[in-house]
């Protein structure tokens, strides 16, 4: 049995196409508590296929469906939101007010999309994540789990963001970059390239994290600072952050290792090429640990430890 059918004679054009008002051929509650009543009608459709038969997906007065978009299982449209082009809203999804989901974007599971937020491209989101504000989710980005993107953020390209993780401001994620775990990315902050950024670490200011870099446990990065290269920051309080070039420095090591050498803890840590950790700890135990490999490896680790001499070693002090 049909849920909705076309009101003919309620019909208005929206950017060239021809749209029609849907009206409700039963009584039903969608999955946010509304009762849909026998032929009431809710918002525009370009044909039919806009909007599933099945299930309590409803398009509501104001909202618009066109091109090949489609609203199915239990998804919803409110106030002002559009959908068009191929993309779809499915499941348990939501999206709100003037939100607006383009090209081959895709909604779905419980994802709840509101305010002028935008959804284009072959972007997904997912999960019970939540964008809003004037954020803005492009390429084939991914927003999933619990994630946040909010004010004026841009999400684009394969950029990765999940689990609990927050982007808000005018926040920049770009490329592979990936935004995990309990962090924050605030105000102009950029992330890109293969960065990662986990744990409850937090990006600020203008601070840009690039190039295969990851910032993790509780480092904060605030202000003009720029980290790149294979560096690997891992702060374990929230109260101390990196400010400038001489809180931390990057070699390349051996077998395509890298080092990162933290001033404020004055402790190495030792990854490969795959970005994972294969040491952390002091000076001493860092040299021993590279004789432990091979003479060559403990040597050039000591002269390692001459260099970062001249970072001014220090322990940790409030911001």
């Amino acid at each position: 049995m049909k849920k909705f059918e076309l009101d003919y004679s309620s019909s208005t054009t929206y950017r060239g196409r021809t749209l029609y008002r849907i009206k409700a051929l039963m009584t039903f509650t969608t999955t946010s508590g509304e009762i849909i009543y026998k032929d009431e009608l809710g918002g525009y459709v370009q044909s039919e296929k806009n909007l599933d038969q099945n299930g309590t997906s409803w398009i509501f007065k104001g909202a618009i469906a066109m091109d090949d978009a489609r609203v199915l299982n239990n998804a919803q449209l409110h106030h002002d939101a559009l959908i068009k082009d191929k993309a779809i809203i499915k499941d348990k999804a939501s999206a709100h007010n003037n939100v607006k989901i383009t090209g081959h974007a895709c909604v779905s599971q419980e994802a709840v999309i509101t305010r002028n937020a935008q959804i284009t491209n072959h972007a997904t989101v997912h999960g019970k994540a939540f964008v809003t504000g004037d954020a803005m989710i492009g390429g084939y980005a991914t927003i999933t789990d619990n994630a946040q993107v909010r004010d004026h953020a841009i999400v684009s390209d394969n950029a990765f963001v999940a689990q609990n993780a927050t982007v808000s401001d005018h926040a920049k994620i770009s490329d592979y970059a990936r935004i995990l775990d309990n962090s924050k990315i605030e105000e102009k902050a950029t992330i890109c390239d293969f960065a990662r950024i986990e744990d409850d670490a937090k990006i600020s200011g203008d601070a840009t994290v690039c190039d295969h870099a990851i910032v993790k446990n509780k480092t904060h990065i605030p202000g003009n600072v720029t980290i790149s290269g294979y560096t690997i920051l891992n702060l374990p309080e929230t109260d101390y952050t990196i400010q400038s070039s001489k809180d931390y420095t990057t070699f390349k090591g051996f077998d395509n290792t890298h080092v990162t050498y933290l001033t404020a803890t004055q402790t190495w840590v030792q990854s490969d090429k795959n970005r994972r950790i294969l040491f952390k700890g002091n000076t001493n135990d860092f040299i021993a640990h590279g004789y432990a490999h091979s003479n060559a490896w403990g040597d050039c680790y000591k002269a390692y430890t001459t260099i970062v001499k001249d970072l001014e070693p220090k322990k940790f002090h409030p911001c």
